[in-house]
């Protein structure tokens, strides 16, 4: 799979990284995107889609960067490793939102069910 957003991608709409959070933030970009993968299942985005999944990649990882600047998360400097400050996939500070998915104009359906009148 191929990530929605490189580094350069962060940095050009946020602000420059140090080395160390380079290497962090392709990681977390790389999964972020799995994640939106995960989301998206079978939609074929168009050109459109494309530039708004590398938003909203970005801004998933920008989040996460942000938590743990705040304490969500061991900071950067107290992490002996990459691997080490990184969050769990599943239940760490990368997110796939609703509104993410709106952007996309792939929104999340939200009943098992349907009313018709």
């Amino acid at each position: 799979m191929t990530a929605y957003a490189t580094v350069s991608d962060l940095q050009a709409g946020w602000r420059d990284l140090t080395p160390k959070e380079q290497e962090i933030a392709g990681v977390l970009l790389d999964r972020a995107s799995a994640l939106l993968s995960r989301e998206i299942g079978d939609a074929v985005l168009d050109d459109v889609q494309l530039e708004i999944a590398q938003y909203i990649v970005c801004d998933m990882v920008r989040y996460s960067f942000i938590g743990a600047s705040i304490g969500a998360a061991p900071t950067l400097e107290d992490s002996p490793s990459v691997s080490a400050w990184l969050p769990d996939m599943e239940g760490g500070s990368l997110m796939v939102t609703d509104r993410h998915m709106r952007m996309l104009g792939l929104g999340r359906s939200r009943a098992g069910f349907t009313v018709s009148s």
